[in-house]
């Protein structure tokens, strides 16, 4: 993975990091079916395979679907890590692809050998998911791509717009490190910014540090 950094702007929420001016920015605040549930069949055009080899930022935790549209691209056997405090398995009743149920339709990828979902409170395992709250990330016998949804992490820590988890930014930014040290990535995205709200200017802020916080360490160890 090089360390190009991708901004994916749906909810304008991005407008108020400084972050964004040094990186490429893409603004997909008037496009509309994309909110939750992919209904819009313009972004198979906007996810661009000579991108995926890239740190992409894709807005609150209502456009993690985008994660499949990436793996879509990926053309050879693959490993997926989620670290998220839901599981996005839900059988929610929608004949679509939604931010809740995307893992139901990533799972089909022939090429994506195995989703590990690091997180979530429930545990699980079959031939191909395990759900658990930690697992060894130092060597893993394929190629791998991780994507971080920023809910997993405590409401002391970062405000999200969706219920979170107990886990401290530390404890992520040690996961990342040691899966980029030990492990070939192809890819990665993150999301989980706040809501768009001018009562949320410090929730902003903290969103651009952690975001930051991630883009200096994978700068660091990605090499």
């Amino acid at each position: 993975m090089n360390n190009k950094v991708i901004v994916y702007n749906f909810t304008n929420v991005y407008n108020e990091e400084k972050f964004i001016e040094r990186n490429k920015f893409i603004d997909l605040s008037s496009l509309y079916g994309t909110e939750c549930i992919l209904a819009n069949k313009e972004m198979s055009k906007i996810i661009k395979k000579e991108d995926l080899n890239a740190i992409h930022f894709i807005d609150s935790g209502d456009y993690h679907y985008l994660t499949k549209l990436f793996c879509d691209l990926i053309s050879f056997p693959f490993i997926l890590i989620v670290m998220d405090h839901h599981t996005d398995m839900q059988n929610d009743g929608f004949n679509a692809l939604t931010c809740g149920n995307w893992i139901n339709y990533v799972k089909e990828n022939k090429n994506l050998k195995k989703i590990i979902i690091i997180g979530p409170d429930s545990s699980y395992q079959d031939d191909k998911i395990i759900i658990c709250k930690k697992i060894d990330l130092t060597k893993f016998e394929l190629p791998i791509y991780i994507s971080i949804d920023k809910d997993i992490m405590a409401k002391s820590v970062i405000n999200t717009n969706w219920d979170q988890g107990e886990y401290q930014e530390i404890d992520i930014l040690n996961d990342l490190k040691e899966m980029l040290i030990n492990n070939k990535v192809i890819g990665m995205d993150i999301c989980g910014e706040c809501e768009d709200n001018i009562f949320k200017f410090n929730d902003i802020i903290e969103d651009e540090k952690i975001n930051n916080d991630f883009i200096k360490l994978i700068e660091e160890y990605n090499k």
